[in-house]
């Protein structure tokens, strides 16, 4: 079994998969998933998985990560320091991690709040209401990684084909790899198209209007000079 050991748990890292835990709004459960959803699906593009593969969710300081077995790694989202075996490492490419490596993320820098780890396969898990997202205030899907967790890897669904050539230059948008990072802006922008436009298409009008304005303004808040983003609490 191929598994990744937690060193370090960073600030606040979750299992997070896309489109994520969604439609759930009349029982009480917001919307869950990748916050930066397009790094998210971006960094499972170059390891040749599913779009919905789950991956960890990193946020303000990264994790420290120790892998049992060779795996194929991707490391996306807001820049950040990346290591492995102590040595530094790109974003925005598949990294080959030996059995036994060390993967270290540091402090995001710059523009952002969210960087993303994704593995060959994903990570496997049982799904909670139809998603492997964690909610973590509702302890629902898990709860944040802690000092000493293990991640078991999904190698039954690791895709048999080879990873995407190169790096992700060509699949990111404008800005992403610099200072006018699309973070913030673009992620509240498509989490209220997601995840309250579309649920709340098919309702009647003033239905649709007493959910917005029942919305608590706890649910936003400023992410950076970019734009707003959605908390998940």
């Amino acid at each position: 079994m191929s598994t990744i050991e937690v060193l370090s748990p960073g600030a606040l890292s979750t299992v997070q998969d896309w489109p994520g835990r969604t439609g759930h709004w009349a029982v009480g459960v917001p919307p869950s998933g990748p916050m930066d959803s397009r790094s998210h699906r971006i960094g499972n593009r170059l390891l040749g998985n599913h779009p919905d593969a789950p991956g960890l969710e990193v946020t303000l300081t990264g994790p420290k990560l120790r892998f049992s077995a060779p795996a194929t790694v991707a490391v996306t989202g807001a820049p950040l320091a990346v290591s492995l075996d102590g040595e530094t490492v790109c974003q925005w490419t598949a990294l080959q991690v030996p059995a036994g490596g060390v993967l270290s993320l540091g402090t995001i820098r710059s523009v952002g709040l969210r960087a993303y780890v994704l593995v060959r396969g994903g990570l496997a898990g049982e799904a909670h209401m139809g998603s492997r997202s964690v909610f973590a205030s509702a302890a629902l899907g898990g709860r944040p990684l802690r000092r000493g967790d293990t991640l078991e890897l999904d190698t039954a669904r690791a895709p048999a084909g080879p990873c995407a050539p190169g790096d992700a230059t060509a699949l990111a948008p404008d800005g992403i790899l610099g200072a006018k990072s699309f973070h913030g802006a673009y992620t509240w922008a498509g989490w209220f198209w997601r995840h309250f436009v579309r649920e709340t298409a098919m309702l009647r009008p003033e239905e649709a209007v007493r959910r917005l304005t029942s919305l608590p303004a706890g649910r936003l808040r400023l992410r950076n000079c970019h734009g707003f983003q959605h908390q998940r609490f």
